[in-house]
């Protein structure tokens, strides 16, 4: 007869916590003291940071675990920020800290890797919607995700801002890509190829 090793404490996640590629990425909102049982099996090499500073008990819970604080974070914007200093940014992230984040999560060397923000929805999902746009998610799925999250904090700009960020800028470090995206980008690349070669034979048919 098999037994279960039954923790003496509950396992609480931290808020909105999800895996986004397991067990590669994952997303939260802020962390918890009571939230460190849960984190620790899961081995975490990295935690980036998408608000303003690591609170002590994180830094000290990362310097235990041997994890890499990346702290990318700047002041959130709010919808009340509208018109008010630089020259009334209507941005939710800066594009640096999009490339610079974007660009670590990529990176297989900080996985597996926790991105969080204050509320686990604004900036960590603007940062994921764009991943999404540059795993060639079509927008309405993107959108989908966004709103799963963020439930009646959604915001319009931020679905904007994921609808026209050029994908062009980002610079992605192609010798630490993980496999999985190496492969996947293998897979599209076909798939983008045994369309173009159908579509003439469609036009010939249609021609006929």
């Amino acid at each position: 007869m098999t037994t279960m090793n039954i923790p003496p404490f509950p396992l609480n996640p931290p808020d909105l916590f999800s895996p986004v590629i397991a067990p590669h990425i994952y997303r939260s909102g802020h962390l918890q003291p009571l939230n460190r049982p849960f984190l620790t099996p899961l081995k975490l090499c990295t935690i980036i940071l998408l608000h303003v500073d690591p609170t002590r008990t994180l830094e000290a819970y990362a310097a235990e675990q041997g994890i890499r604080l990346v702290q990318l974070g700047e002041a959130g914007w709010k919808p009340e920020d509208e018109g008010d200093g630089d020259d009334g940014d209507w941005r939710v992230m800066g594009e640096e800290v999009v490339r610079e984040g974007i660009q670590q999560v990529l990176d297989k060397r900080n996985h597996p890797v926790l991105v969080i923000d204050s509320s686990g929805i604004q900036e960590t999902g603007t940062l994921f919607g764009i991943l999404r746009k540059l795993q060639h998610w079509s927008f309405a799925s993107i959108v989908i995700e966004y709103r799963l999250f963020a439930g009646p904090k959604a915001r319009y700009v931020n679905e904007q801002y994921i609808e026209i960020f050029d994908l062009g800028t980002l610079e992605i470090n192609e010798e630490h890509l993980p496999e999985w995206w190496v492969e996947q980008e293998k897979m599209w690349e076909e798939e983008c190829k045994e369309a173009e070669t159908k579509q003439p034979k469609v036009l010939e048919d249609q021609n006929e």
